[in-house]
């Protein structure tokens, strides 16, 4: 799905964009974790391959893509097309949340199935 939507050179981009994101989460004391999935395709943080920053007709949006994504599943989690930001920062800062958002549910995760064994 998402190869239909972004050149190489743009996919690119998202990687370098992705990069700057995590060593931002890392001066902040948040290190991304990856959570098995049983061979269940879930959206975590592990398949996330870029963070697209990009114009639209009517403004910025931000898009991560997912690697590995599984037939009839989405690859792609954004901002949304029909409210997008006025600006590039302000659709980067989106970018960068939902980055954010998507490495905390998975330490959320991480740290509730440790305790869980801890218990048993």
């Amino acid at each position: 799905m998402n190869e239909d939507r972004y050149t190489d050179d743009i996919v690119a981009q998202g990687e370098a964009e992705l990069a700057l994101c995590l060593e931002w989460l890392s001066a902040e004391g948040i290190i991304p974790v990856s959570i098995p999935t049983a061979g269940i395709y879930v959206p975590t943080f592990g398949r996330v391959s870029a963070l697209i920053i990009h114009r639209r007709a009517n403004g910025w949006v931000a898009d991560i893509l997912f690697a590995d994504g599984a037939p009839g599943h989405p690859d792609v989690l954004g901002t949304s097309d029909s409210i997008p930001s006025s600006d590039r920062d302000d659709a980067r800062k989106l970018g960068w949340q939902l980055v954010a958002d998507l490495v905390l549910k998975n330490l959320s995760h991480h740290r509730t199935k440790s305790r869980v064994q801890q218990v048993q």
